[in-house]
């Protein structure tokens, strides 16, 4: 199971320097991936706490790293361009070397729809056309096609993109489930503390094994990602935590920094090395 660590961008700042030390010591700790969440504008909501732009954020990660996988967890798509967005996932991925891991979702929250422009209520229509696209303009010199009010009359991405970038996608649904079976490589589920989360893991699981085979794709194509946050316990039970996780067939783990109350950056970076010494032999 490969275990991350996801960037705690409520608390984490605006300082520079903290967002590379976070992320520096996070891969000199050994974590294999940083997940960063997407958020434009919010109202008096989780939407409207901090958050950094993902492309532009991990622009700036991947040159103060050189290994760290860059997870995006997720994007809301259907509320972006799609050329747009697939030129910026492209760039991201060209500047870290072919890290970047992009995960897409729908969202929840209709404010930001409006404020892009899109429509709220079609948005899952839109996702599944949005995807293809973009793996078209990854590995298409020509594209010609049309998503809405976007049309694409014979043109390509330059530089192109160095490969079709995976694409996880956010999300425990039967949209979720049928989106990455046909065009993805795993997913993300975000809402794993809730008292039978392994219940609901194993439902997921299992619905996503059965779609597989009944679309002809290997199960081992696709990953299941779930997150731990540290809020509550202590090390012991972390490490029994990611160790049950891995036993139920999650291939990747993403932590949480957070604490019971809200901490500074530097805590924050202290507690890297912290949940890194707990979990260890689990990785």
């Amino acid at each position: 199971m490969q275990i991350g660590i996801i960037l705690p961008q409520n608390e984490i700042g605006d300082d520079p320097g903290a967002i590379r030390d976070f992320s520096a010591a996070a891969e000199d700790e050994g974590f294999k991936h940083i997940v960063a969440f997407d958020h434009v504008v919010g109202r008096d909501d989780y939407a409207s706490q901090p958050f950094h732009e993902p492309f532009v954020l991990f622009g700036f990660i991947a040159a103060c790293t050189r290994t760290i996988e860059l997870t995006t967890g997720i994007i809301i798509a259907p509320q972006r361009q799609t050329a747009l967005m697939a030129k910026q996932a492209a760039e991201v991925d060209m500047l870290s070397g072919g890290r970047l891991r992009l995960g897409l979702g729908v969202g929840w929250n209709a404010l930001e729809y409006e404020a892009l422009g899109e429509d709220f209520h079609t948005r899952g229509k839109r996702l599944d056309a949005q995807i293809p696209l973009m793996q078209r303009l990854w590995t298409e010199r020509r594209v010609t096609g049309e998503l809405g009010r976007e049309r694409f009359d014979d043109v390509g991405l330059n530089p192109p993109a160095l490969r079709s970038i995976p694409i996880w996608l956010g999300g425990k649904g039967p949209a979720a489930v049928r989106r990455a079976v046909d065009h993805g490589s795993g997913l993300i589920l975000s809402g794993t503390g809730d008292p039978d989360a392994a219940g609901t893991f194993a439902e997921v699981r299992d619905r996503l094994n059965a779609a597989a085979d009944a679309a002809g794709r290997p199960r081992e194509e696709l990953g299941i990602e779930v997150w731990l946050g540290t809020k509550e316990g202590d090390p012991d039970s972390w490490r029994a935590a990611v160790e049950s996780w891995a036993a139920l067939g999650a291939t990747h783990l993403s932590v949480q920094t957070y604490a019971d109350a809200p901490i500074t950056p530097a805590e924050h970076i202290e507690r890297i090395a912290l949940i890194a010494d707990a979990i260890s032999a689990s990785r």
